[in-house]
C-alpha cells in the first residue's frame, strides 16, 4: 500500500494524521473511537486490510467539523454485514467504508455526535 501526503503551496488549513491499526474489529472500533475523542475523523477511501491487519488514516484539521462516533462490523455472510447496518443506521450511523477481503466483509459506520454546548 502507498499513501501520499503533500503539503499545500499555499499554506493553507493545517492538517494532523494518525494511521490507526488493527487485528479485531472490536479493536479499530476503539482505536477510531479513541482518536475521534481527539478531533480526528476517518478519512474516505483510506481503509485496507494488510496481512489480516485492519489499516485506515484519520484526519484532524484545524477547524473541526463536529465529533464522530463509529461502529466496526467484521462478517463473513453479507447477510449478517446488511443487518448490522441496518441497525446502525436506524440509530443514526451512516455507511461511511465497505471492504472485501476473501471471505471476510467489513463495514464501518460514522455518527456526527452533538455538540457539547447543546
Amino acid at each position: 500500500a502507498e499513501t501520499i501526503v503533500e503539503k499545500s503551496p499555499t499554506g493553507g488549513e493545517s492538517f494532523q494524521y494518525r494511521l490507526l491499526r488493527a487485528r479485531l474489529p472490536g479493536t479499530l472500533q476503539k482505536n477510531l473511537n479513541q482518536a475521534a475523542g481527539e478531533g480526528f475523523r476517518m478519512r474516505p477511501h483510506t481503509f485496507g486490510m494488510f496481512g489480516g491487519v485492519m489499516t485506515v488514516i484519520a484526519e484532524k484539521v484545524a477547524e473541526p467539523v463536529g465529533r464522530f462516533e463509529y461502529r466496526v462490523h467484521q462478517t463473513v455472510r453479507i447477510s449478517s454485514a446488511q443487518k448490522d447496518v441496518a441497525k446502525d443506521q436506524s440509530e443514526g450511523f451512516e455507511l461511511a467504508e465497505t471492504f472485501e477481503q476473501a471471505a471476510a466483509h467489513v463495514v464501518i459506520l460514522e455518527k456526527r455526535q452533538p455538540e457539547a454546548n447543546q
